[in-house]
């Protein structure tokens, strides 16, 4: 695990072990990166819509029993599909787990900032925030 030091105290941890992600219950912790690999076929999915789609940006208010079934009739059919809700479904009640507990860190939040794009690449970025559990999925260039 890879603690980084702002100043006085610790801001974020990095780990590829999901346990990382409990800490984010340490007063001085903002952030909680979780590096892992996904799955082949989810990783040929997110290609598949990175190519054949130009914009995304789908959000939906979701619960930890509806993330499946909102998001299955919002993204076209493919090889990965399945894996890759079923993985916004784990993280999605994974941060349920987490924030509904998490007190003391209220407006020390952190915002995502992309680093530029090469030319002719795409991003996928999901989004999940618990405050009213909306999850947003973006692809774009």
């Amino acid at each position: 695990m890879t603690t980084a030091t702002t100043g006085q105290k610790p801001s974020y941890q990095i780990s590829t072990h999901a346990q990382v992600l409990s800490a984010i219950f340490a007063r001085e912790t903002n952030l909680c990166v979780w590096q892992r690999t996904l799955p082949d076929s989810t990783q040929r999915y997110i290609a598949l819509l990175q190519k054949h789609t130009r914009y995304l940006n789908l959000t939906r208010q979701v619960t930890a029993q509806n993330v499946t079934e909102l998001l299955a009739p919002c993204l076209p059919e493919g090889e990965g599909k399945t894996v890759l809700i079923e993985d916004i479904a784990l993280l999605t009640e994974m941060l349920i787990c987490l924030f509904d507990c998490q007190p003391d860190n209220e407006g020390r939040g952190v915002v995502h900032r992309s680093p530029a794009l090469a030319a002719g690449t795409k991003r996928l970025l999901l989004t999940l925030d618990p405050d009213s559990l909306f999850t947003g999925l973006q692809a774009d260039e």
